[in-house]
C-alpha cells in the first residue's frame, strides 16, 4: 500500500457512513434499495442532520478521486473518499451522514452509532411489504417517546411512479 493511503484507510476504517436520499418516490431506489418494494424508508428530521459534524450532499463526479495529488489538495478525506461517487448515481440525490466511532474495523458492530430519537419522524413501508413487517415495525417503535408517523409507497395507476400516502394501523 502506498504510504499515503496508510492513514486514509485508517481514518475511513474509523467511520460510520449514513446514506440518505431526497427522493422517497423513486420507483428505481425502492426496486435497488429495499428488496424490490418490500422494505421500508426511514423518514428523517433534515434540520437535526444538520446538527451531526458532518452533513453533506454527495459530490457527482465522472472521474475518480485523485489520490496522488491528494496531500497537495484542498479537498479532505471525507470530500475525496466518503462524498464522491459516479455521476451514472446523480438521480439518488444523495446525502450522507458521516461520523467518527472511534471503532475498530475488525469487530463487526464496533462501528455502530445510536442518533437522538427524535431525528426519526417516519417510516415508508414499500408498496409491497407483507402486513406483517408492518406489524413488527410498528411494535418496535410502540414504546417511543417521540411521534411518529406511517406512510405507505402506493404504485400509480397511469404511469411508472409512486405515491406516499399516510398509513393506519
Amino acid at each position: 500500500m502506498e504510504p499515503i493511503l496508510a492513514p486514509i484507510k485508517k481514518t475511513l476504517n474509523s467511520l460510520g457512513v449514513l446514506c440518505l436520499s431526497e427522493k422517497e418516490k423513486d420507483i428505481l431506489m425502492w426496486s435497488h434499495y429495499s428488496d424490490g418494494h418490500r422494505g421500508y424508508c426511514l423518514e428523517f428530521d433534515k434540520a437535526g442532520l444538520s446538527k451531526f459534524d458532518f452533513c453533506d450532499s454527495v459530490k457527482y463526479r465522472e472521474t475518480y478521486p485523485d489520490v496522488k495529488n491528494f496531500e497537495s489538495s484542498t479537498d479532505t478525506v471525507r470530500d475525496l473518499f466518503v462524498l464522491s461517487k459516479s455521476n451514472h448515481w446523480e438521480y439518488e440525490k444523495e446525502w450522507r451522514v458521516v461520523v467518527d466511532t472511534h471503532g475498530n474495523p475488525n469487530t463487526p458492530g464496533s462501528r455502530h452509532y445510536e442518533y437522538p430519537e427524535e431525528l426519526l419522524t417516519g417510516i415508508i413501508f414499500g408498496c409491497e411489504m407483507p402486513q406483517e413487517d408492518r406489524k413488527k415495525i410498528r411494535d418496535w417503535l410502540k414504546y417511543r417517546k417521540t411521534p411518529i408517523k406511517y406512510y405507505k409507497a402506493v404504485k400509480k395507476d397511469d404511469e411508472y411512479g409512486l405515491d406516499i400516502k399516510d398509513f393506519i394501523f
